[in-house]
């Protein structure tokens, strides 16, 4: 398979199919090209350019979205708060961990119940 050089556009036979430049150009003979004076002040300015606008983007990203907040009542202890989301439930961490802590419990007794009436339908009494 022939392939072209990338540093010098030399056609050349790659040992493997990831070589991409002939073996002068991968030692460093002839690559990567010598640029002019010229060539250094364009590429200067459009890396300069590029951070400029890369900047620009992340200032515009960066810009925190107003915080819509609503007011709503905490479930454990019934204090009114203002809640930044429309998911919160608790005015803070103790009343979150209280909250929790009953959910818990709530959950564990149901589960129990559940448990008790189907452990007692389900096993047949032998005779």
């Amino acid at each position: 398979m022939q392939r072209k050089c990338q540093g010098c556009n030399k056609t050349f036979t790659p040992p493997n199919y990831t070589m991409m430049r002939c073996r002068s150009c991968a030692k460093g003979v002839g690559y990567p090209k010598k640029l002019t004076e010229a060539e250094i002040e364009e590429r200067k300015a459009e890396h300069k350019k590029r951070i400029e606008t890369k900047e620009e983007k992340r200032e515009y990203n960066l810009r925190a979205p107003k915080e819509k907040k609503t007011p709503k009542q905490c479930v454990v202890c019934g204090k009114d708060y203002m809640a930044t989301s429309n998911l919160g439930k608790y005015c803070s961490q103790e009343c979150r961990k209280e909250g929790k802590r009953q959910y818990c419990i709530k959950y564990n007794e149901e589960r129990r119940n559940e448990r008790k009436r189907n452990n007692g339908s389900s096993k047949e009494k032998h005779v």
